[in-house]
């Protein structure tokens, strides 16, 4: 197939509305003339003038008719893809899928299998890359800045304020919580210290049985303040500006979305010693949870550490250039 300009690509999970991360690499696609469609299904811009199918995420782990209905569709875009010599481009946000379920993981390698072009974030992730499909031109494509998704922060005073937190040093734990993030692993270590400090926990939970479990494992402890809800999108910025530390106590990752607003944020992170995560961090701004080390220890370690200064977070990688690395990347699978 020719290459074409304006180039017209489609990605799943659509519509991008709702996820940061798509609704940035759109906005920023389009600039680069790579439109993606708008208000018309995958299915129906794939037949009609898309060139290339972009997959994210998998998403089969939600009730069993939303699965069942989702798991056709990417089946059916796979196929039609195929059938009409569309690229299919898989950005592979998670080596290992977060709680999957077994359709999920069989999805996945289909996914793999027929994608002639996969994109991972960092060079830590290649290997992984190429042993899902050895056939797949592989790029390494850094994560936008997601703070272009929420605004500047507020300033400390104003945003310990709005979040009603008393002055001392606090941890943020922020974002979806689910199992594998090890969000009551991180309440009992931190109920195990003495630490004058307070654990910030929020964002959404849509298990019934772990939200119970988190809320239980808080109560009696004031240093503890846990929201498990889903926030306005704008006060994001201010539970980051609120926040001393954010704290990823993950099982396992190889994206975290978490991190890169930390680090938009200017804020500095605990987090797991895991390649995909670490590589690159100068040493100022991070403080590694090691392979069986207690997670108290290291947040003792970070609190202890001398804060860092601006000048120690490194330049986040522009959407700008984010969109024009997987533009040729989708000029080359056209050729």
């Amino acid at each position: 197939m020719p290459v074409s300009t304006p180039l017209c690509w489609v990605s799943v999970p659509w519509p991008h509305a709702e996820n940061p991360y798509l609704g940035l690499l759109g906005a920023a696609l389009e600039a680069q003339d790579c439109t993606p469609p708008h208000n018309v299904r995958p299915a129906e811009a794939l037949r009609q003038h898309a060139s290339v199918l972009h997959v994210h995420w998998i998403w089969l782990n939600k009730d069993p008719i939303r699965n069942l209905l989702r798991k056709r569709e990417l089946v059916s875009l796979l196929e039609n893809a195929q059938s009409l010599r569309r690229p299919v481009v898989w950005t592979m946000h998670n080596i290992d899928p977060h709680d999957a379920s077994a359709p999920e993981r069989e999805m996945m390698q289909r996914v793999a299998r027929a994608a002639v072009g996969i994109v991972v974030h960092s060079e830590a992730s290649v290997d992984a890359a190429g042993g899902a499909n050895k056939a797949a031109l592989v790029r390494v494509i850094p994560h936008g800045p997601l703070r272009d998704a929420y605004g500047p922060a507020p300033t400390r005073s104003d945003a310990r304020m709005i979040c009603s937190l008393p002055e001392r040093p606090t941890l943020l734990c922020f974002g979806q919580l689910r199992p594998y993030r090890g969000i009551q692993e991180l309440i009992a270590a931190f109920r195990r210290t003495q630490l004058v400090a307070t654990l910030l926990i929020v964002g959404s939970c849509t298990n019934a049985e772990l939200k119970k479990s988190l809320l239980q494992l808080a109560q009696g402890d004031e240093r503890i303040v846990l929201i498990p809800e889903r926030v306005p999108d704008e006060l994001v910025p201010h539970f980051f500006a609120a926040a001393d530390i954010a704290v990823l106590p993950y099982r396992a990752a190889t994206t975290s979305g978490v991190a890169n607003l930390a680090i938009g944020y200017q804020r500095p992170l605990v987090l797991p010693d895991v390649p995909s995560l670490v590589q690159g961090l100068p040493a100022a701004i991070h403080t590694r949870i090691a392979s069986g080390e207690p997670i108290e220890a290291a947040l003792a370690r970070a609190l202890n550490k001398p804060a860092p200064t601006p000048a120690d977070f490194p330049e986040q990688v522009s959407w700008n250039t984010v969109a024009k690395a997987h533009r040729t990347l989708f000029d080359q699978l056209l050729r």
